[in-house]
């Protein structure tokens, strides 16, 4: 798709730019043109497009940092990652854990040493307030090792109130800040 409408838009990019960063670039320039859009069917084509180039966006962004090297996977390794980089592999393991096998996952995969992070910057920088309330719950719930029920209970909070709204803020972030 990418190729596609770069070809369509006859964009040039000059320099070597990595298919995430020309993907960012893509949206940006279709973000430019639906605003100055004078009629809604062509905001829409360019709204359409944007939506399209906004899925794997995550993904592509943490395939890209594994082409580098870098890793957050582990607490030294997401140590060493910059800020922004924090923000989207923390918030990348959080959905990917939850999602596979719940909050449960995410504990027994050793993910919880990011939650500091997730609580005290990744909550405000993407103002989802509920999710460090949410993560404070979990840490609590776990520790205790209390029923599958309760697990169940988050997991399901997680999936209704919280992970679209973190999913969108997170490609915003990205399209934002890279």
């Amino acid at each position: 798709m990418l190729k596609e409408l770069i070809k369509k838009y006859g964009i040039r990019f000059k320099g070597n730019f990595t298919n995430l960063e020309k993907k960012i670039k893509m949206i940006k320039y279709l973000q430019d043109r639906a605003d100055c859009e004078q009629s809604v069917q062509g905001s829409m084509e360019y709204l359409n497009e944007i939506r399209d180039l906004k899925k794997g966006l995550i993904e592509d962004f943490v395939i890209e940092m594994d082409k580098q090297g870098k890793v957050g996977w582990t607490e030294t390794g997401f140590q060493e990652l910059t800020y922004d980089e924090k923000v989207i592999i923390s918030s990348y393991n959080l959905l990917a854990q939850v999602s596979n096998g719940g909050v449960e996952q995410y504990y027994y995969n050793g993910y919880g040493f990011a939650n500091p992070f997730l609580i005290q910057e990744v909550a405000v920088q993407l103002d989802i307030p509920e999710l460090a309330d949410w993560l404070n719950e979990t840490i609590k719930v776990y520790a205790e090792s209390e029923s599958n029920q309760k697990l169940n209970q988050l997991d399901k909070k997680f999936y209704l109130e919280i992970m679209d709204k973190l999913v969108n803020r997170l490609k915003n972030y990205i399209i934002k800040e890279l």
